[in-house]
């Protein structure tokens, strides 16, 4: 699901199919080849975000070794009608 950071005026709709790629492992890792329809055209600061998906064990484990902060997970929740989100802050 992409977030945009801002409102796109309504000539910037879509689809805008992209492929996805990320500083993983390699430097030729993507996240995917699929082309995903994006209904605007992603831009610096918009959220890519995927729902329902598990924990990314190399998240935890890698992170020192590219030099880079563990990247923030949110929480998403229902509450009444309306959707929250919060930091998921580790116990100290």
């Amino acid at each position: 699901m992409l977030v945009p950071a801002a409102a796109r005026p309504v000539a910037d709709a879509g689809p805008y199919p992209a492929c996805v790629g990320a500083a993983t492992c390699l430097e030729s890792d993507m996240l995917t080849w699929r082309k995903i329809p994006f209904p605007v055209r992603p831009a610096v600061g918009d959220l890519l975000v995927y729902l329902n998906t598990a924990g990314y064990q190399m998240d935890s484990n890698e992170s020192p070794f590219h030099d880079l902060p563990l990247p923030p997970k949110v929480v998403v929740e229902l509450s009444g009608s309306r959707f929250r989100w919060r930091l998921d802050r580790h116990p100290r």
